[in-house]
């Protein structure tokens, strides 16, 4: 067997560091005498079918722009058909950092554009990558290309000008896309970006095609070098984008379907690929005493007790591992509180401060536990916690919720009375609140 050094060849779920173009009775290595393979551990992915407001982070702009789902192919479709709109659709996670190991990002989609030959028209973008930086696959009425982005400057390479395999039928492959994107049977094409972080390294963008005789070719079909490919903040999300510019022809529309994406690191331990960092996590504990509950509201009326954020900037893996409640109830013979954990949910009178104790240099949260009320949000979790025989109760629940890597999208712990015995005149208690949370750089 040989290997060719620069390709990687995917084995289930082993990748091979290199090309398998032959077999024979003696195996070469890779130069330094270990034949290696690495595991591939996927952090995070996802499927289509529809938008999430938890996964999926949707900007839209234009009239003309528009974000569905269909039931029948299970993809997300972005659409943009009309001047200047456009559809922007970002994972709600953000890649990780793990210094020196590979990542590999992969996303299934194909392509639809009514009026192909049209001038500065239409473009579509998609990979890794931000407003600023990352690595992506594009088409315009050029045809099919890919781009690095350093620093809001974009440089592309037209299809023409693949180094491996262009895809034409006419490289080593022999294998042709097409400008839709799609396999003979209609099928969606998956496209995959290889690169390791914070190092000088090529990146390596793969097409994923069936063979004429059925089976999965992943081909190798632009490497860029370590000179043209260095991008300095790699924590992005994964971007679809669907553009239409100026165009005088009014039936004229682009169309994105995405059927899936993912983030995956190679090798390291699954808790490194969980939080992406080859140091463990730090815990970080912060506490909310006494905060007044009236026990005679309503029961979807609910007291925040304390909230955090990820500050403005910051660039980690969170996530709310331990929430400790005590209630002093002797206001009543029995208590029933609802207790739920809310994302994005708006408070009223918040003032977000430092975690106390605690340097801004070990943390990227802030918290607050100023906030009156809550409303609206989304629940990730939920407990229906009960007090009773007239002393102080303590619960310790484990929510176990990832912390949204958007910026200013709170976490909210906020607890609602739906159920109360006791003929005490009091209506009031008091519920004070540990939070343990993990966070990994």
């Amino acid at each position: 067997m040989m290997l060719v050094p620069g390709h990687q060849t995917v084995v289930g779920n082993l990748t091979v560091a290199g090309e398998i173009v032959g077999f024979g009775n003696r195996v070469p290595t890779d130069g330094v005498g270990d034949l290696r393979v690495a595991q591939k551990k996927v952090v995070f992915s996802q499927s289509g079918g529809s938008p999430s407001l938890l996964r999926d982070h949707v900007r839209t702009n234009g009239d003309g722009a528009f974000v569905s789902s269909n039931d029948i192919t299970q993809e997300i479709e972005l659409r943009a058909n009309n001047i200047s709109s456009e559809v922007i659709l970002d994972s709600a996670r953000k890649g990780r950092a793990d210094v020196g190991r590979t990542v590999e990002v992969g996303m299934v989609l194909r392509l639809d554009v009514t009026k192909p030959d049209l001038i500065n028209a239409y473009l579509m973008r998609w990979g890794y990558f931000d407003d600023a930086w990352g690595y992506f696959f594009y088409k315009n009425e050029n045809g099919l290309g890919i781009a690095v982005r350093n620093s809001l400057n974009t440089r592309g390479t037209p299809r023409s000008q693949w180094n491996v395999d262009p895809l034409d039928g006419s490289g080593p492959s022999g294998l042709v896309l097409n400008d839709a994107c799609r396999q003979e049977n209609g099928a969606p094409v998956m496209f995959q970006i290889l690169f390791s972080w914070k190092l000088a390294c090529a990146v390596v963008f793969r097409v994923i095609l069936v063979s004429p005789e059925g089976g999965q070719l992943v081909q190798v079909v632009h490497r860029e070098d370590s000179t043209n490919s260095d991008v300095r903040d790699m924590v992005l999300p994964i971007r679809v984008e669907c553009r239409m510019m100026d165009s005088s022809d009014r039936e004229a529309a682009a169309h994105v379907f995405v059927t899936g994406r993912y983030f995956s690191i190679l090798g390291g331990s699954d808790e490194e690929a969980r939080w992406g960092t080859s140091t463990p996590p730090r815990l970080t504990t912060t506490f909310v005493p006494g905060v007044d509950v009236d026990l005679t509201s309503s029961q979807d009326v609910f007291r925040p007790l304390l909230s955090l954020t990820r500050r403005s900037g910051t660039t980690f893996a969170g996530e709310l591992a331990e929430v400790e409640v005590v209630l002093d109830s002797l206001f009543a013979d029995m208590l029933m509180l609802l207790f739920h954990v809310r994302r994005n949910a708006h408070l009223s009178g918040s003032q977000w401060d430092q975690l106390p104790n605690t340097s801004d240099q070990e943390t990227g949260l802030s918290q607050d536990t100023s906030a009156a009320s809550v409303s609206g949000g989304v629940v990730v979790f939920s407990s229906v916690l009960v007090f009773g025989n007239g002393q102080p109760r303590q619960v310790s629940l484990r929510p176990c919720v990832p912390f949204p890597d958007r910026d200013a999208e709170p976490l909210t712990i906020c607890v609602s009375p739906v159920f109360k015995v006791g003929a005490a005149p009091h209506t009031r208690c008091a519920v004070s609140c540990l939070v343990r949370a993990l966070e990994g750089w």
